[in-house]
């Protein structure tokens, strides 16, 4: 309200005011934390506030990079191939348009690019084998190890195997005559490797 000295009350005025103290909601879709990468990770988060938000992301060490909300996005291409192998963390954040800022959100991530390397050891190339399926005998480099797998050509199952050594399947075996075996290893979800051997 606003008077004169006269007594003049001018018009009311009213103002409708809305109190936000809550930061955005983030949910990151991708990366999952704690996965390597051979290539590249893709982003999308989902952010909700009642306001405009920012959405950022930094890589520890780089610029903040921008994002859009729900959209994939590819971490920047010149970052990826100046961070170096093994592991990086990467913040991200969402500011509405009053500065409300998220709880702060940081993923582990793993750079590797470097493909494992299998030696098969037992068998050897065209060894002969009777009825009884051989044992087998592998050596791996490779520091993020998942899992460890062999298939028989011709045969579509994968049949894993702990540790580096073990005999081949003897049911598997029995169906094939000459055949190769393809043993491989698997470093995350998108990231197998193989090797094959004639027997």
């Amino acid at each position: 309200f606003a008077n004169d000295s006269a007594g003049n009350l001018n018009d009311s005025l009213i103002l409708t005011l809305y109190k936000d103290t809550v930061a955005p909601s983030v949910t990151v879709n991708f990366p999952l934390n704690n996965t390597h990468w051979n290539s590249s990770p893709i982003f999308n988060v989902w952010v909700y506030d009642q306001n405009p938000v920012s959405i950022s992301y930094q890589v520890v060490g780089y610029s903040p990079m921008n994002l859009s909300n729900n959209t994939d996005i590819l971490l920047n291409i010149a970052i990826w191939g100046d961070l170096s192998e093994g592991i990086f963390f990467i913040d991200i954040f969402a500011v509405d348009s009053l500065g409300n800022l998220n709880d702060s959100i940081r993923l582990t991530l793993y750079k590797d690019t470097v493909k494992p390397v299998i030696n098969i050891n037992l068998p050897q190339i065209n060894d002969l084998y009777g009825d009884i399926s051989p044992n087998f005998e592998i050596s791996v480099s490779e520091n993020h190890l998942n899992t460890t797998w062999y298939i028989l050509t011709g045969e579509s199952t994968i049949i894993l195997f702990t540790g580096f050594s073990g005999t081949i399947d003897q049911l598997t075996w029995e169906l094939f005559g000459k055949l190769t075996v393809i043993i491989g290893t698997i470093i995350s979800l998108i990231r197998v490797r193989f090797t094959e051997l004639l027997v």
